[in-house]
């Protein structure tokens, strides 16, 4: 990211402390519709939907379309809650959506009604067969750096995203170069040496 870009990030997210675990919302200004989500990493993950969304490719189809017509500017970062507790993170979101109403149809532009949830959400055809290509990619090593820094190897990305309640898909599209972190987490695939020497 060049540095004209970083700046208008930060000028986006604010000054939330790099590692804040909590609830935030993106506001759209003019029509007042929000998403909300949680994050272990509240700034990383904003900066991951800003890198999205500037993309075109932002998961809710309602946020990226509102973005694209009514431009980046128009719209808020807030830090509704800081959570200190993991185990607590969907929860409280949950409350967070059902009070903002951040998935009724016209109030708001989460894709699912349910926190950490991917309900509702409908694949196309091209998305099912990805699906399967990652599920059959799932035993292929990673080098995944952790948000304190620590580097480690892992085996199964699946295995290590449900050991550590992230989701494997964007694990894997971290992986891929298609999304900047994932809760704090960068990964890449391990190279074919690599890999030999891993299971060696």
């Amino acid at each position: 990211m060049d540095k004209k870009k970083r700046s208008e990030t930060l000028d986006l997210i604010g000054h939330v402390p790099f590692g804040v675990a909590g609830i935030y919302s993106i506001t759209n200004r003019l029509t007042g519709q929000v998403y909300v989500g949680s994050a272990l990493c509240v700034r990383g993950r904003w900066a991951t939907h800003i890198w999205r969304l500037r993309r075109g490719n932002h998961h809710s189809r309602r946020l990226q379309g509102a973005w694209t017509r009514d431009g980046e500017t128009q719209f808020a970062f807030a830090l509704l809650e800081q959570v200190t507790a993991e185990q607590h993170l969907l929860t409280i979101e949950q409350a967070w959506i059902n009070f903002l109403r951040a998935y009724a149809p016209r109030g708001g532009y989460n894709t699912s009604p349910l926190a950490g949830s991917t309900r509702g959400i409908k694949k196309t055809p091209d998305q099912i067969e990805r699906h399967r290509q990652q599920m059959h990619e799932s035993a292929h090593p990673y080098f995944v750096k952790h948000p304190d820094g620590r580097t480690e190897l892992v085996p199964n990305i699946g295995l290590f995203a449900q050991a550590n309640g992230l989701s494997a898909s964007n694990l894997r599209r971290v992986g891929a170069g298609q999304q900047a972190m994932h809760k704090g987490y960068w990964c890449r695939k391990a190279t074919e040496q690599e890999r030999r020497s891993f299971l060696a």
